[in-house]
Order: structure tokens, then C-alpha cells, then sequence
């Protein structure tokens, strides 16, 4: 049997009751043939995020991506707008953008020179039929144009989508855009932080941890909030479709033992508790609002085995306000990043454990008080790998 037709045929048993259900197959997690898959239906076939607004901010900015293999220039226009354009030359296939730039007026080719506008058309064709003659000779300027890709923006965010065929992104982000449609999300703003790094693991590795709240009390010891005195959970998984995460009250800061400098976000409540999304958006994408700043996170598949984050804090507050401001921050991207730390060295013994002989024959299984969100992941994954 094909580890393909063994994700398949998982979906069967990841339809059961939570209690029941069992995951899928280990070789899901290591097989180069799955991850080609799944660079098809899910990364090339649905919105991703490739960069962040504040990348591009300016008429000119240039930055080369690569989504699911396929080459990607996003480009900020002239007239403001990001457009996405395969970053492969009209004549010969050549890559047209090596590095990021800023202030181009015009994208050229440097294997021949061939030059396009900031919107893709093709300018210039230099010596097409010779020495002399116009600039494209008889080249039509719009059907040799650089191909676009489907791109657009929200809340300092920059999708693209490959193959063209995914919904609308407005449709895509409408849950999330609908929830925090009140609150100032700081997009607008330039993140106080950015921080990137390379894991040694498969990505639904790393967002199935990114998911649940159940390996806190053994990995996280400086999070005990997830449980009240009454044993009950302090969160509530949020799953809707493309939408995944969970939600819970956090004390305000207020009431902490050292109140905190920093202040909420525009549109939260002024006292109480507040509570704290921490959101996936299907597939890489995830965005952190809590009560005094923004954490937003582009997770991109290298590999069957290896998955890179790109992370920025925004805060409500101005960094530079004050020492004490500033250095809130900066305890809280050390915070988050310490958090991140601990999740690597669970995250690297999970990769070797699924890679090592025999762990195809385990049935993964969910705990039904903490993992619905880890089985609503693999199952949606197993639907879109199914589909026909």
C-alpha cells in the first residue's frame, strides 16, 4: 500500500468519535511523496503567506519567494497595490529577480536583458530581430507579460496563490476578519521584533504542537493557566474549517503582581480580563492577539522534514516611549521565543520518533479533553489530500 493511499484510507478513522479516532500514518510525516502532495492540493492550491506588508512597503520594493517550488516575485506598484508575478523570464525561463530590492522602476532580465514594468508588461526586448527596430518588434507586450499570480494583503500579511483556483481572500480571512473586526490589530504599524529560524521537522509536526494546549504542564512550566481550580479548562478550541485555534481568558495586567506598562489594544475592553487567540489559519498562518500586542507567524514547508518561521510582535504601546516600555517588549519577544525553545527540543524527538523503524504501525492517537484541534488539523489535511 502507497503511504498516499495509507492517508487516504486514515481519513476513516479520523472521521470517528474523538476518543476513537486515530491519526495519521507516521510516514505522512517523513515520505517525500506526501509532502509533493501536499505541495499541490494544499500550497500551491490554497492561500499562502509568503512575506509580511512592511517587506514591500514602497512603490519599487521587490521581494523573490518561493511557494510549493514555484518561483514568485511580489512587487509593490506604483500605485500602491502588491501584484505576484511568476519570477520566471517570458523568453528563455530564466529567474528575472535574484535578492529583494527596493525602488526599481522596471524588473529586467539579466541573461538578455528583456525588461517588464512594475504591472508585469513586457517593455523591451533589446535586438529582437537585429540591431534597430522598436523595442518589442512585433512581440505583443501583454501576452509576453510576466505571469500573474494570484496576491493580496491583510492586516500586514501577504498571500499569494499559485494556481489561481482558491476562493477570493477576503472569503478566506472573513472568520478571522469578522472576530477581531473591533480591535485594532496593528497591521499599520512597523512590528517592534522580527525573529526567523529553520526547524528540523515536517510542518504539521510543529502546528500540531502549535495547536494544543495539552504538552503545557510538561514542556511550559511558566504556563499553568490552562486548568482552574475546579479542574476545569480555562480555553475553548475554536475549529472552523480553515480557521483553527483556540481562545481563553488571560488576567489583566492589572491584576498581576507587577502591573504592566503596556497598553491594550485599541478597541479592547478597558479592565477585566481579556482573552487571548492564539489562530491558525489553514495552512501556515498564524496570528496571536493577546492584550497588549500582536504576534504574527509565516510557517513555510521547506520540506518533508524541515519547516522555516518568520514571527513580528506588534504592540499597542510605542517601544520607545520609555525604558520601562521598552523593555516590557522585549521581555515578551523573549518570553515567546523561550516558549519556542522548549517546543523545538519536543518538536525534534517527535520528527525522529515518526522517522524512526517501525512507527508506521503505531495508530497516533487524541486525547478527547485536549486534541480535538490536533484531529481537526490531520482531518482536514486527509480531506484535501483525498478530495478527487
Amino acid at each position: 500500500m502507497s503511504v498516499l493511499h495509507e492517508v487516504r484510507e486514515s481519513l476513516v478513522m479520523l472521521e470517528r468519535p474523538l476518543a476513537e479516532a486515530r491519526g495519521l500514518p507516521a510516514a505522512a510525516y517523513v515520505a517525500p511523496e506526501v509532502f509533493a502532495h501536499e505541495q499541490e492540493r494544499l500550497f500551491r492550491g490554497g492561500w499562502m503567506s509568503v512575506a509580511f506588508s512592511h517587506d514591500v512597503p514602497n512603490a519599487g520594493d521587490v521581494l523573490p519567494v518561493t511557494v510549493a517550488g514555484a518561483e514568485i516575485l511580489v512587487v509593490r506598484g506604483s500605485d500602491g497595490r502588491v501584484r505576484g508575478f511568476g519570477n520566471v523570464c517570458r523568453h528563455r525561463g530564466s529567474i528575472v529577480v535574484d535578492a529583494p530590492a527596493s525602488g526599481a522602476k522596471t524588473l529586467t532580465c539579466p541573461y538578455h536583458g528583456w525588461t517588464y514594468a512594475l504591472d508585469g508588461r513586457l517593455l523591451l526586448a533589446p535586438m529582437w530581430q537585429g540591431p534597430g527596430g522598436g523595442k518589442l518588434w512585433s512581440l505583443d507586450a501583454d501576452a509576453e507579460a510576466l505571469t500573474p499570480i494570484a496576491c493580496g494583503e491583510w492586516e500586514d500579511i501577504i498571500f499569494v496563490n499559485v494556481d489561481g483556483r482558491a476562493p477570493p481572500l477576503a472569503d478566506y480571512v472573513a472568520p478571522l476578519a469578522r472576530r477581531w473586526e473591533r480591535l485594532d490589530l496593528l497591521g499599520s504599524r512597523r512590528p517592534f521584533a522580527h525573529r526567523d529560524r529553520v526547524i528540523p521537522a515536517n510542518w504539521k509536526v510543529v502546528l500540531e504542537g502549535f495547536l494544543e494546549v495539552y504538552h503545557e504542564a510538561c514542556l511550559h512550566r511558566s504556563l499553568t493557566y490552562r486548568i482552574d481550580a475546579q479542574g476545569r479548562p480555562t480555553w475553548i478550541d475554536v475549529l472552523q474549517d480553515e480557521v483553527m485555534g483556540f481562545t481563553g481568558l488571560l488576567p489583566a495586567s492589572s491584576e498581576k503582581a507587577v502591573a504592566s506598562p503596556l497598553a491594550r489594544l485599541p478597541g479592547m475592553p478597558p479592565t477585566g480580563a481579556v482573552p487571548n487567540d492564539i489562530f491558525l489559519l489553514f495552512p501556515a498562518t498564524a496570528i496571536n492577539v493577546l492584550e497588549d500586542h500582536v504576534v504574527r507567524t509565516i510557517w513555510t514547508p521547506v520540506s518533508a522534514t524541515e519547516t522555516r518561521w518568520r514571527s513580528a510582535w506588534y504592540f499597542a504601546s510605542d517601544a520607545q516611549a520609555s525604558e520601562d516600555v521598552h523593555r516590557a517588549c522585549t521581555e515578551i519577544v523573549d518570553f515567546w521565543l523561550e516558549i519556542r525553545g522548549e517546543d523545538l527540543s519536543a518538536i525534534r524527538r517527535v520528527q525522529r520518533g515518526l522517522s524512526s523503524a517501525g512507527a508506521s504501525a503505531q495508530a497516533m492517537k487524541f486525547s478527547p479533553f485536549w486534541e480535538e484541534s490536533v484531529r481537526h488539523f490531520q482531518r482536514h489535511i486527509a480531506r484535501r489530500l483525498s478530495a478527487a
